[in-house]
């Protein structure tokens, strides 16, 4: 079905559902952008590189652009903070669905999508994680099998709440969907623990794992990584090292055994996942972190998980 067909669909469905007067989705230029009140949603996407032969595409990782009207970024600590309820729901869908309708033109290469999903989505929803959006996979002509849902570990969820997100990844994986964990490197001793409860797919290790391998034995030194990566392989899953921007950082991650990288240092190597959006000002532009990785952890620095019940 043409693209534009497919942002109607969805349009009609979504304000059906939500009691919208106003269609969310819009197609600009052949991309596909989304309405939040007033916050306007894109996509962006990195390209995830075998670490042995970083040349080799094995996917893509799907990040959220967030701006509004008057050149200004929205600030990112709101978007999801401020969401309660069927609106964390509606939100995660909305960003889910456009990022899938953004990948379609990518969607020829049979590489794995890895989507991010709220963990308070996975609270609030109560059971069939993964059945609403596949729906939305299906209508494009895709299978679970290709999309990898992410969730980033937090005290805040991981802890109080660890049954009920496990239940919720269960369901996701019984769907077909792969799992990705994202790891930082704050409160290390609990990694192992966690992997061996979720059994992931893919172990994500975002930047703060190559800004502390600079300042061992405090930080999260090289032995540690390697540790955590022969954890991850031992349970059958694969390592994804994140925000790689120098050759030192490549080589850390190849000694370290980490299966699959991306970043800028490859990037400029190997050329751009994606051109940059013309119609962005370079104010109005996203710095390199992604916003929905700020907004989660604006989440679970200043919220309170919500009653799972």
């Amino acid at each position: 079905m043409p693209l534009q067909q497919l942002v109607a669909y969805f349009n009609e469905r979504i304000c059906k559902e939500r009691g919208l007067a106003q269609p969310p989705l819009s197609l600009q230029d052949n991309r596909v952008e989304g309405r939040y009140g007033d916050i306007i949603l894109s996509s962006l996407f990195h390209r995830v590189r075998l670490t042995a032969s970083p040349d080799r595409i094995v996917g893509h990782d799907a990040c959220l652009r967030a701006y509004i009207d008057d050149n200004n970024l929205y600030e990112a600590l709101d978007l999801f903070a401020s969401a309660e309820g069927s609106s964390v729901i509606d939100l995660d869908r909305l960003c889910r669905t456009i990022h899938m309708l953004n990948y379609l033109p990518n969607a020829h290469e049979e590489g794995l999508l890895f989507l991010y999903v709220h963990p308070r989505h996975v609270l609030n929803v109560k059971r069939n994680h993964g059945a609403y959006f596949e729906e939305v996979l299906f209508r494009c002509g895709l299978t679970p099998q290709r999309v990898i849902i992410t969730i980033e570990t937090s005290p805040g969820y991981s802890h109080g709440y660890n049954s009920v997100l496990i239940e919720g990844l269960t369901n996701y994986r019984e769907r077909g969907y792969g799992i990705a964990l994202k790891l930082a490197s704050g409160n290390g001793s609990r990694h192992p623990d966690l992997l061996r409860q979720v059994l992931p797919n893919f172990v994500r290790l975002d930047a703060s794992f190559l800004n502390t391998q600079e300042h061992a034995p405090d930080g999260f030194s090289q032995e540690r990584i390697k540790s955590l990566v022969s954890v991850a392989h031992e349970l059958g899953g694969q390592v994804l090292q994140e925000r790689i921007e120098t050759r030192a950082q490549a080589a850390a991650a190849g000694d370290a055994g980490i299966d699959l990288v991306m970043g800028a240092y490859y990037d400029t190597r190997y050329g751009l996942s994606n051109p940059v959006d013309k119609r962005l000002s370079a104010n109005k532009r996203l710095s390199a972190d992604c916003f929905l990785e700020k907004a989660l952890r604006a989440d679970i620095q200043t919220d309170t998980a919500p009653n799972p019940a």
